[in-house]
């Protein structure tokens, strides 16, 4: 075996002996140009402007480090559905959507079995055009007759376009959420996302996914031939009970993490 000369031990060395080499340069000329500075403003100007610069770094830099790190746990985030829970308890606030046509029963129906169970105090009720806004109406004069009090109903009224937007959707319940009456909690209030558009449906979900919040759908007690409800039979609500946790990326199996 050759024995290795000084010139290729070197030649292995170089890159490791060119950062010393920068680095005691560089300290060099850092060490000079501070002495500089301090001749010309003072110590004390010089350690302030050094530290304003420093901070000014980490104003930029932590930020963007911050956003990155939510930007990464938004990637490896997943919704998944814990359980079902039929014939829920009663909620002290119910969010319900008036649909066109025969659907506005299950809104009604769900407004009836939380008022059933003693709780229901509010009632917000989300319409998405004239029409929708018609039916909501008509419902809630069918409760008042009934011996409902008016009072208890807020109309969360949109435009069919809002109405086909989920980020509107979910901005508005959203300040429903952050706007209840004084004691409140927000697991005291079901959000039903049964009836609407596709994409109210969507912007309920998104507003409920945070942990303590709670979600239900009126499930029908018969369907047709075709797989619709069979609106003239009822339905009764269930509650769906979200997990929201992080999971690796890329993991799609339903093993828990």
């Amino acid at each position: 075996m050759r024995r290795r000369s000084f010139l290729d031990r070197l030649q292995d060395t170089k890159r490791p002996l060119l950062f010393v080499l920068f680095t005691y340069v560089l300290g060099v000329a850092v060490g000079s140009a501070q002495t500089v500075l301090e001749s010309w403003f003072g110590a004390g100007r010089v350690a302030l402007f050094g530290a304003g610069v420093i901070l000014l770094l980490l104003a930029v830099e932590v930020p963007r480090r911050l956003v990155q790190w939510v930007q990464a746990m938004a990637q490896r985030s997943a919704l998944d559905v814990e359980k079902l829970v039929p014939n829920p308890p009663g909620h002290r606030g119910l969010i319900a959507v008036a649909s066109v046509g025969g659907g506005i029963s299950s809104a009604q129906q769900s407004i009836e079995y939380h008022l059933s169970k003693g709780t229901l105090e509010k009632c917000w009720i989300f319409t998405g055009g004239s029409e929708s806004e018609r039916r909501a109406q008509e419902m809630v004069s069918n409760l008042v007759r009934n011996g409902v009090s008016p009072n208890l109903f807020e109309y969360v009224k949109l435009t069919a376009e809002e109405a086909d937007n989920p980020d509107v959707i979910c901005e508005r319940v959203e300040a429903i959420f952050e706007s209840l009456p004084e004691g409140w909690s927000e697991d005291e209030v079901a959000a039903d996302y049964t009836g609407g558009t596709k994409s109210m449906t969507a912007g309920i979900v998104l507003a409920c996914a945070k942990p303590g919040r709670h979600l239900q759908f009126m499930k029908p007690r018969e369907y047709d031939q075709e797989g619709r409800a069979v609106y003239e039979k009822g339905s009764d609500p269930v509650l769906v009970d979200i997990n929201y946790k992080v999971r690796p990326v890329g993991r799609r199996t339903g093993a828990r993490v």
